[in-house]
């Protein structure tokens, strides 16, 4: 993509961002929550042990079953 293409997209998100606060700030303030939990979890190393499945396979809901050996 573009520097040009990459600016205009990211002024098109703000601006969308913007009216989305203005006109349903409840649904926008959630939206953005979610985003930030989003980010923060990915920002996350995960700690993986050898021999071990890694934790996310402990959480519940995360669709994913680990093998048992």
């Amino acid at each position: 993509m573009t520097t040009a293409a990459s600016e205009q997209g990211t002024e098109n998100m703000e601006h969308a961002r913007g009216l989305l606060k203005r006109q349903q700030p409840g649904f926008s303030a959630t939206s953005e929550s979610a985003a930030d939990m989003v980010r923060q979890e990915l920002q996350e190393k995960p700690r993986v042990i050898p021999g071990r499945p890694p934790a996310y396979l402990g959480r519940k809901g995360h669709g994913i079953r680990a093998r048992r050996t």
